[in-house]
């Protein structure tokens, strides 16, 4: 007997949105599960717009101030950015089956990537030049954590973005805390309440569809949009 496979309830069908998936500006997330794929920086940068270069401010901040902390031996600065990026939970990427679990950055994967990033001669030595250069870069750096810390670095827009979507769209808002959002001016981590979207009890993070990819092969020549059927 042909097994049959149900499509897990979406965002959009959660909310009673009338309108297609692929009709909308932010990637249709599972309601209740995370969904396998990647969030891209170079789709970001892709899309040209005054809240992407807003996003390309955040990312460049906190790689520079990361690789300027490493040229000069600063490990408790290096320390405090790379332990500050906890899982992103909202974003519901990657790939846990059911309810987003977090596979994000931990404490002991934090002190891997803070040992990659210091035993490494490309970071030393500044060929690499953006945060994704450091998935081909820097051993132990794999891709789709290239993609849990760009959403980490990118929460306080992110969060801008969906409360946007939200209110073109009519979906109810709430406040929730938000905890250790990077702060591109200052070059800190801070928490502070927002109004999210809220699905059993989670808040939720909505991406822009062109920043998302269905693999972490990342590159600044190719990318892909994901349209949901």
């Amino acid at each position: 007997m042909k097994k049959i496979l149900v499509e897990p309830p979406r965002f959009s069908e959660h909310f009673g949105l009338n309108v297609k998936s692929e009709d909308l500006e932010f990637l249709d997330i599972y309601a209740n599960q995370d969904i396998q794929l990647f969030l891209d920086p170079y789709g970001i940068s892709a899309m040209g717009t005054n809240w992407s270069r807003k996003c390309e401010l955040h990312i460049t901040g906190f790689f520079q101030y990361l690789i300027d902390s490493i040229k000069v031996g600063d490990k408790k600065a290096i320390k405090t950015l790379l332990n500050a990026l906890h899982e992103v939970d909202e974003v519901a990427l990657g790939y846990s089956s059911g309810k987003p679990s977090g596979r994000g950055i931990g404490g002991i994967q934090a002190k891997e990537i803070q040992s990659a990033f210091e035993s490494s001669q490309a970071a030393q030595s500044g060929d690499i030049k953006d945060i994704a250069d450091c998935a081909l870069m820097i051993p132990g750096i794999n891709r789709d954590k290239i993609s849990d810390i760009t959403s980490n670095i990118l929460k306080k827009p992110l969060i801008e973005f969906t409360q946007q979507q939200c209110k073109k769209h009519g979906i109810p808002l709430n406040r929730v805390p938000v905890n250790n959002t990077f702060d591109y001016e200052t070059l800190t981590f801070t928490s502070f309440y927002a109004e999210l979207p809220i699905i059993n009890g989670l808040p939720k993070i909505l991406l822009p569809i062109t920043s998302v990819r269905r693999d972490p092969q990342l590159s600044k020549d190719k990318y892909c949009i994901f349209r949901s059927n």
